[in-house]
């Protein structure tokens, strides 16, 4: 599954070690999907061992293009008793997101749907990001992006944050899943939709 809207060229530079980027404007052949992460699969954070996988063969690894910003702001805020990093969907609210853009393949992508529980809690979409490399000016991809569809308006006066850190200033440490005191997946998402999900109208 790929967004129709994308398009694709090839970064001039392949010391990236990027073959397949999909830009803004063009279309030349296949290419592989990309992923904009923000919160705690970048690199020195919690999960990052979900997305470059420690036992996948070298071929079937991510590669790693480059950090770059969203063209939209979002909120991107610290949430619930987990001290979960949330990016909501809801654009033209917040700060421009800056994160990590990586060159994943379909098992890849499987495994973050699988750890963001896509689509029914978090939702995949095609989001535009400015690519962050001093000799590529302002270039833009379209790139997969994870973002809570369904939550409490509530959530929206949380502070608003522009880059995630688990050991940020803020002080609130993400709570790992072998951490938490509930006894299953399903046990943690139903604590944390307790926080999130829209209230039902009487």
């Amino acid at each position: 599954m790929r967004p129709d809207s994308v398009l694709s060229s090839q970064i001039p530079n392949q010391d990236y070690g990027f073959s397949s980027c999909r830009l803004v404007g063009q279309d030349r052949g296949p290419r592989m999907p990309v992923v904009f992460v923000y919160g705690t699969l970048k690199r020195g954070e919690p999960n990052h061992h979900v997305l470059v996988d420690p036992t996948s063969t070298t071929e079937n690894q991510p590669v790693f293009i480059g950090e770059g910003r969203t063209i939209q702001p979002f909120p991107l805020l610290i949430a619930s008793k987990y001290n979960l990093p949330y990016a909501l969907d809801s654009p033209g609210t917040g700060q421009r997101i800056r994160g990590e853009i990586w060159d994943v393949n379909d098992e890849c992508l499987r495994r973050l749907d699988n750890l963001e529980k896509h689509p029914d809690y978090y939702i995949r979409r095609s989001v535009e990001i400015e690519l962050s490399i001093s000799d590529v000016p302002k270039e833009i991809l379209v790139c997969w992006m994870y973002l809570l569809h369904d939550f409490h308006e509530n959530l929206l006066a949380l502070p608003h944050l522009e880059h995630y850190s688990s050991s940020g200033p803020h002080g609130l440490v993400y709570l790992p899943r072998e951490s938490r005191d509930v006894e299953n997946e399903e046990a943690i998402k139903r604590e944390v939709k307790k926080f999130v999900e829209k209230p039902t109208s009487s």
